[in-house]
């Protein structure tokens, strides 16, 4: 069940941010700001962490919300 709901913060959220990025009016920046504060106390009371520490965790990223490739290595 927490799962589910986890799921379901994470998709506003990631609405939220898309919102944040290509929103141009102030009342639409407003409510996206709202829906990503929102998704930020779902997460807190679904994994009992203060909602300070997941802004850090889940800042907000200056691009559309995709999936991100990255490799590293060490020789």
């Amino acid at each position: 069940m927490n799962e589910k709901l986890l799921t379901f913060a994470q998709r506003i959220q990631a609405l939220a941010h898309t919102g944040l990025h290509y929103g141009t009016g102030v009342y639409d920046l407003e409510r996206y700001a709202e829906l990503n504060q929102i998704s930020l106390e779902m997460m807190s009371l679904l994994l009992d962490q203060p909602v300070e520490i997941l802004q850090g965790l889940f800042s907000i990223e200056p691009a559309y919300a995709t999936p991100k490739v990255d490799i590293r290595a060490f020789v």
